[in-house]
């Protein structure tokens, strides 16, 4: 059960950053520079929140020690990400679900599944050696 709340928490703390990102990103960035760099920008700043959640989680949840473990984390955290995005964008834009999935065929949609794919691994990649 730990790993499924940690999985749970690693989402819920990284999506509200990112929301609050992508809330400038959509207001600020794509006015000005277009949807595919904005999505481009935006990147690196929410892999670099992941990875310091990832940390954060694993040594607030006793340390995930495994490496199983850890990938359940991303896998966990990832699949919450993937129903919120799919009901977010239905909300918010008015996409439905075939919608939503076609634009992973475009290019920003494509670096979002990137994106995506790495956040479900950054748990694996975020720990951290044992203190002495």
């Amino acid at each position: 059960m730990t790993v499924v709340r940690a999985g749970i928490s690693y989402f819920l703390v990284t999506f509200a950053a990112a929301f609050l990102f992508g809330t400038f990103r959509q207001l600020v960035l794509v006015p000005a520079i277009g949807v595919t760099y904005a999505v481009l920008i935006e990147m690196p700043v929410i892999l670099s929140i992941a990875y310091f959640v990832a940390r954060w989680i694993n040594e607030k949840f006793n340390r995930a020690t495994t490496f199983l473990q850890r990938l359940a984390i991303g896998v966990i955290g990832f699949t919450c990400l993937m129903f919120a995005e799919a009901g977010l964008s239905s909300l918010f834009r008015g996409w439905t679900f075939d919608k939503w999935l076609g634009h992973f065929a475009t290019p920003d949609g494509a670096i979002s599944l990137v994106m995506f794919v790495l956040f479900a691994f950054i748990p694996v990649l975020a720990d951290r050696p044992p203190r002495r």
